[in-house]
């Protein structure tokens, strides 16, 4: 592997812890913009996918896979290190510090709660990306149809679940627009991956043949 694919490599990996770890603290976090109301998640969370696949373009399907367990792993190490040194005693009169467990002291439940499905939607995920990228030969058109089939058959029943209880009058509209947002935020974010892909020099179909 020569070293300006191996800082690729790095750089999308990097990329995509970070996105990830930012996603659960803004799950509940509603944001009102041009009339509409919807979470902030959606917003990093529909480029998780195309790095996802940006990966597997690279790496071949099984490497990627491999990677989303220790990504996830990752996840749960961010999660508890926060959580435990959360439950140190802070100093008596900083009642703002108290602030901190409204963010944190919930993580390790969203961690467990989504572990297994998402889990198991990247790796469908890269595997419905292989399965378009080796028949219509395009990075956007391949990785933006599998993800909008993860995101609808995925995120959505678990948004509805999950905002039913502290949205229940808003859920619904918040979970549509929620996917509204994503699918235009994917849109762009996976027609930026195939021009990065394009100046790198990733090709478009041989390590998925030959890699897996």
């Amino acid at each position: 592997m020569s070293e300006k694919k191996f800082i690729f490599i790095m750089t999308i990996v990097t990329i995509y812890i970070t996105v990830s770890l930012v996603c659960d603290p803004l799950a509940f976090r509603l944001i009102s913009l041009f009339g509409l109301v919807f979470s902030a998640s959606p917003i990093p969370y529909a480029l998780l996918y195309p790095l996802l696949d940006m990966l597997t373009r690279s790496l071949g399907r099984a490497v990627t896979i491999k990677l989303i367990v220790l990504f996830h792993f990752s996840d749960f190490l961010f999660s508890y290190l926060l959580y435990f040194i959360n439950l140190l005693p802070a100093p008596v009169n900083f009642h703002s510090l108290v602030a901190f467990n409204t963010v944190i002291l919930p993580l390790p439940r969203l961690f467990w709660s989504g572990i297994i499905g998402a889990m198991l939607s990247g790796i469908v995920e890269v595997l419905i990306y292989a399965f378009f990228q080796k028949r219509f030969n395009s990075f956007f058109l391949s990785s933006f149809l599998a993800t909008t089939i993860i995101l609808f058959g995925h995120n959505v029943p678990t948004e509805l679940l999950a905002l039913k209880t502290s949205f229940p009058t808003n859920y619904v509209s918040i979970v549509a627009t929620n996917f509204g947002v994503s699918i235009f935020c994917l849109a762009i974010y996976a027609a930026l991956a195939g021009l990065i892909l394009k100046y790198i020099g990733i090709p478009s179909r041989k390590k998925l043949l030959t890699n897996d």
